[in-house]
């Protein structure tokens, strides 16, 4: 589901997207890219983020997407070990 609308339930757009389901979206987005996978490495935070802000506005919500940036590095990091650590 994308924030435009033009994902899949294509009909379904902005604000009509449930916010749980918004906040899902950038989560899974942001742990999807951290994770190393079998058939590709992880990336960086930093890459991360840059994702996740190219993606704000249009497959995700622009404000969360700023809400997710906005909390301080180390509080993400502290996390990545449910992620699998590539810190």
């Amino acid at each position: 589901m994308r924030i435009d609308g033009k994902g899949y339930y294509y009909h379904i757009a902005g604000a009509d997207i449930p916010l749980g389901a918004r906040i899902l979206a950038v989560a899974d987005v942001f742990s999807a890219v951290f994770m190393r996978r079998p058939y590709k490495e992880a990336a960086s935070y930093d890459e991360c983020i840059e994702i996740l802000k190219d993606a704000a506005g249009t497959q995700l919500d622009a404000h969360l997407v700023d809400v997710f940036c906005s909390i301080p590095r180390e509080k993400v990091m502290a996390c990545s070990h449910v992620l699998g650590d590539n810190a």
